[in-house]
């Protein structure tokens, strides 16, 4: 189990064999180093004391990768923690203040939704900026990947789900451009044009698009925005 919060400090609990009657143990913990006004980098709980941006020294969110990863956002900072490292081994920066933050479910690839689009990792040692934007006019709320990875789907304030191809083409590690053989191809013209590099928009919500989710063949993507639901 993984936490985090106010304080600028990641936690990662053992939920198996801890002590105290089956209560979590603590296994390890970091201090993380945040971005203050003046763009240089203090431990976040000095930072918040001293009066920095309190979005930069709040970890807001979280996320576990499929291969051992963990990551930790505050602000526009993403921190990638490893076990047995007292310090991130790693920082990048995000194009704007993370919103929302994902590991695909299988490659190393990491997604971070904020104002302005999505900011996408492909492998870690890329350096800091992200090796692509998925572009848009606006700030994102929320973000979901498939289980096959295909696309980025994403809700924003303007009360829009905004949908885009992670490989263009359709292709993927190990895939070829007609969905891997025997597969279930472009359902409609929507699909065929997002397949093929184009971002796609859905409207009709209420409110800003919070949750998103996918089921588990990928073929499906639930959103909500006010008392509405869509599948």
């Amino acid at each position: 189990l993984a936490s985090a919060g106010e304080d600028g400090r990641c936690a990662l609990w053992a939920c198996a064999g801890g002590s105290g009657g089956g209560e979590p143990a603590l296994a390890q913990a970091w201090a993380l180093h945040c971005e203050t006004a003046d763009r240089s980098y203090l431990p976040c709980d000095a930072a918040a004391r001293g009066g920095a941006r309190p979005s930069s020294s709040v970890v807001a969110h979280l996320s576990c990768g499929p291969h051992g990863q963990l990551a930790a956002a505050a602000g526009r900072s993403i921190f990638l923690l490893a076990l047995g490292a007292s310090a991130p081994r790693r920082r990048l920066r995000a194009a704007a203040a993370v919103s929302s933050l994902v590991h695909a479910p299988k490659r190393r690839l990491l997604c971070a939704a904020g104002y302005g689009g999505v900011s996408v990792w492909e492998g870690f040692g890329l350096g800091e900026a992200p090796a692509r934007l998925l572009p848009f006019k606006g700030p994102l709320e929320a973000l979901s990947l498939p289980p096959d990875e295909r696309y980025a789907a994403a809700g924003a304030q303007d009360c829009t789900l905004v949908l885009w191809p992670l490989h263009a083409g359709g292709s993927r590690d190990g895939d070829g451009g007609d969905n891997g053989g025997g597969g279930v191809g472009p359902a409609s013209e929507a699909e065929a044009a997002v397949e093929g590099g184009a971002a796609l928009f859905f409207g009709g919500y209420e409110r800003k698009v919070g949750p998103v989710a996918w089921d588990s063949s990928g073929r499906f993507c639930a959103s909500a925005g006010g008392r509405s639901a869509v599948v």
